[in-house]
């Protein structure tokens, strides 16, 4: 491609801006032409669109999952082929930006925030809890970790979670997602040893909260597995997927009298292609193109067979890997597929869908693609790069960029593709390198809650949305660096300090109106410490 930058808009009839973020030069004759590009969002239960028949929307511009190439003067489209990969691709418009007047949420609308087991608890060997493949990674190898840290400690939640409890009840939250350790329940991973001491701890937890009118919503595996499970294959094994429902049964059994809402597993995709299909996540597994495709198999590829009305994994998704399988020169697909018992078992199986949003990355084919990735891998298989623009607003994180439209235009899809289901927000969030005067954060919550309203008012079932996170946390491989919490926490203290952002009085004050309020300034909100933060880097992960 050569693009250039956009220098006009179409208007939907919404008001939002279509397909004109970028323009191309036709080499041959120097016109220059209007190019809609694409986008990508992650979320816990994932799957790419279906590519046998290219759809058009009412404006004339094409859905679904081939890479399409537009050719504006005579309105045709080119498939060049699918684009390969577990998420929503949709059209880019202009960005969602906050209305200048307050908006209300659904009386019914849930407020929450989150965190996970690994991430903020800390007694990594107390009380009879086991290593998890984390544990593991993180003291085998410290130089995995940006910041050569551990999660051993943490933000100490075993022995403080009464004051995230009372975080979260200062905040007002509906409810309430943390995860449980696999690990500290049953330590080495089956049913047959309970570690009574982590029952315990998770007991009390859940009283706490339902006693401060707090809902938990708990997530049954948040990437903490039992290693003594990885020593049999973790989940390329596909003995995992009836060790894990003996797991999920005994928790239900453990819980099920206060627990209402259940995350089977958060991000998949990660679980899968980083760490089993690459080596950017524990279990670091690194073999591209065969192990990703064995763990997802257990997991099922990740939305379409659970929501899809023809259940199955989309059958261009089959025939692309199966056909690349083939070229080179494996006797059978690296896809296995589902039996036509697992398909019907798997079909309609969940009662909500959980969306991890954070942000949108363009993606584009061309002769560049050649030779980019290993073969096989799962990015081959993809067929496409994804990149970032870059005058998207950066993070701390290289990954994450605000793209409020890309959120807006999801919502969307998923309404489309399946057929409206219920959905939770159950991860937004933004990271900064510290500090409690905030602002990049209350606007990129401000937003994305925008879109999010934006997504209600065209009919999405939009049920609630969980700020990620609660309060800082270990951040996987970049450590303590990367700060996401509505609360500071001062990991050097032994007392690990909870302490509130601005972006923490902001989100009271949406959870307590149920209004969004671009212009509302809390009062109260005083800086008493002030800290020298580092300048934003803006490397790693540029193309995907």
């Amino acid at each position: 491609m050569n693009l250039l930058p956009c220098t006009k808009d179409a208007m939907d009839g919404h008001g939002y801006a279509l397909g004109c973020d970028y323009l191309e030069r036709d080499i041959n004759t120097e016109e220059i032409h209007f190019l809609p590009v694409y986008g990508y969002h992650d979320f816990i239960a994932m799957d790419l669109l279906p590519c046998t028949k290219v759809a058009m929307d009412e404006h004339g511009y094409a859905l679904g999952c081939d890479y399409l190439p537009f050719e504006l003067r005579n309105k045709s489209i080119v498939a060049v082929g699918p684009i390969l990969f577990n998420s929503v691709f949709t059209i880019i418009s202009d960005k969602v930006s906050c209305k200048s007047k307050s908006r209300p949420f659904p009386p019914e609308f849930m407020f929450g925030a989150a965190t996970s087991a690994f991430q903020v608890e800390g007694g990594w060997h107390e009380d009879g809890k086991s290593p998890s493949i984390w544990d593991v990674a993180c003291h085998s190898d410290p130089t995995l970790i940006k910041d050569e840290t551990t999660a051993d400690v943490a933000a100490d939640s075993y022995h403080r979670f009464h004051q995230d409890v009372t975080v979260a009840s200062d905040l007002g939250l509906d409810f309430y997602r943390f995860s449980i350790s696999w690990p500290r329940v049953l330590p080495n991973g089956f049913s047959d040893k309970i570690n009574h001491l982590g029952m315990d701890y998770y007991n009390e937890l859940i009283d706490k909260l339902l006693a401060r009118n707090i809902i938990p919503m708990v997530t049954i595996y948040h990437w903490d597995l039992p290693n003594n499970l990885q020593k049999i294959g973790g989940w390329a094994n596909p003995a995992i997927v009836d060790i894990f429902v003996d797991y999920a049964k005994f928790l239900f059994i453990g819980f099920g009298e206060k627990v209402k809402y259940w995350i089977t597993f958060d991000d998949p995709r990660e679980i899968c292609v980083s760490g089993y299909g690459s080596a950017q996540k524990a279990p670091f597994i690194n073999i591209s193109g065969v192990a990703e495709y064995m763990c997802t198999r257990n997991w099922g590829l990740y939305a379409h067979p659970i929501f899809s009305k023809a259940g199955d994994y989309p059958q261009e998704v089959k025939k692309s890997v199966a056909y690349k399988s083939a070229e080179q020169s494996f006797p059978r697909s690296r896809l296995i597929e589902l039996s036509p018992v697992e398909v019907a078992l798997i079909r309609g199986s969940a009662d909500f869908l959980g969306v991890n949003a954070f942000t949108s990355k363009l993606a584009y084919r061309d002769a560049s693609l050649e030779g980019m990735y290993p073969v096989p891998s799962f990015k081959d298989d993809m067929g496409a790069v994804l990149v970032k623009d870059p005058s998207w607003t950066q993070s701390e994180s290289s990954w994450l960029q605000e793209v409020p439209w890309g959120f807006f235009k999801l919502l969307n899809e998923i309404k489309s593709l399946y057929d409206n289901p219920p959905v939770f927000i159950t991860a937004n969030g933004w990271s900064s390198a510290g500090g409690l005067l905030d602002e990049d954060r209350i606007n990129y919550l401000r937003t994305y809650l925008n879109a999010l309203l934006d997504a209600i008012y065209e009919g999405c079932d939009i049920k609630g949305y969980s700020v990620w996170s609660l309060i800082d946390t270990f951040e996987w491989r970049s450590g303590y660096l990367e700060k996401f919490g509505l609360y500071e926490v001062d990991f050097s203290s032994q007392q690990k300090t909870r302490t509130p952002r601005k972006s923490a009085f902001i989100y009271r004050e949406m959870i307590r109106s149920k209004k969004l309020n671009p212009d509302f300034e809390p009062e109260k909100f005083i800086v008493e410490v002030t800290k020298e933060v580092p300048e934003k880097t803006n490397e790693d992960n540029d193309v995907m």
